[in-house]
C-alpha cells in the first residue's frame, strides 16, 4: 500500500480478524490500516510467513504483527499494538518511527 491508501477493517465488539499475508507486506507514503466499530489492537492479527515487513513514510498500522520467520521494520511508520517476531535469526528493527504497545488485556 502506498500514496496514502487506506484499508478499513470494521466489525462490532467481539469480532476478530486474521490477515494471512502471502505477498509483500509494505506500507509507505502515509498509508493506513484503520480499525473501526468495536475493533481494537488485540482483535486483528497480521501473519507474515516468508517475506519481510516494512512500514515507512508515515504509514500507520493497528493490530498484532506476527512474523516469526521474517524481519520486521516499522521504519518511519507507526504500529499500534504488538510485534511478535525476531525468531530464528530474524530481527525487529526500529530505526525511527514508533511502536505503541498497549497494556495487557488481563488485569
Amino acid at each position: 500500500m502506498a500514496g496514502g491508501a487506506k484499508l478499513i477493517l470494521s466489525a462490532p465488539a467481539g469480532a476478530q480478524f486474521v490477515v494471512n499475508i502471502t505477498g509483500v507486506f509494505q506500507l509507505s507514503g502515509g498509508s493506513q490500516i484503520v480499525l473501526q466499530g468495536g475493533l481494537g489492537p488485540y482483535d486483528v492479527l497480521y501473519y507474515k510467513g516468508t517475506q519481510n515487513v516494512i512500514f515507512s513514510g508515515g504509514s500507520k498500522v493497528t493490530g498484532i504483527m506476527l512474523g516469526p520467520y521474517v524481519n520486521i521494520s516499522p521504519d518511519a511508520g507507526t504500529l499500534t499494538g504488538e510485534v511478535i517476531g525476531g525468531g530464528n535469526g530474524h530481527t525487529i528493527q526500529i530505526a525511527s518511527g514508533e511502536i505503541i504497545l498497549h497494556p495487557p488485556v488481563c488485569p
